[in-house]
């Protein structure tokens, strides 16, 4: 059974827009899907062959990498793995 992930993440305010951007676009390089109704939250399908601490370590490298390239040092990150993908709803 493949492995999910849901990803939130908050940067300090002194991020910028253009670094947001920059972020935002790495991590699509890497086959994250932004989730267009959450301002920060993304999810990605790992196959099924990989372990659950695989995917938290690659989870880690993907974020530490969209942020270096966008010149971001400090920024918050909830990860959270299923086999199912989040629910959605809107109100």
């Amino acid at each position: 059974m493949s492995v999910k992930a849901l990803l939130t993440i908050d940067f300090k305010e002194e991020v910028t827009l253009i670094q947001q951007e920059v972020f935002n676009e790495k991590l699509v390089d890497q086959l994250w899907i932004k989730i267009p109704e959450l301002q920060t939250a993304w999810e990605v399908c790992f196959n099924d062959l990989i372990s659950r601490d695989f995917a938290l370590n690659t989870t880690k490298k993907d974020i530490s990498i969209a942020a270096h390239k966008a010149k971001i040092s400090n920024y918050h990150a909830a990860i959270q793995f299923s086999s199912e993908w989040p629910v959605r709803f809107t109100e």
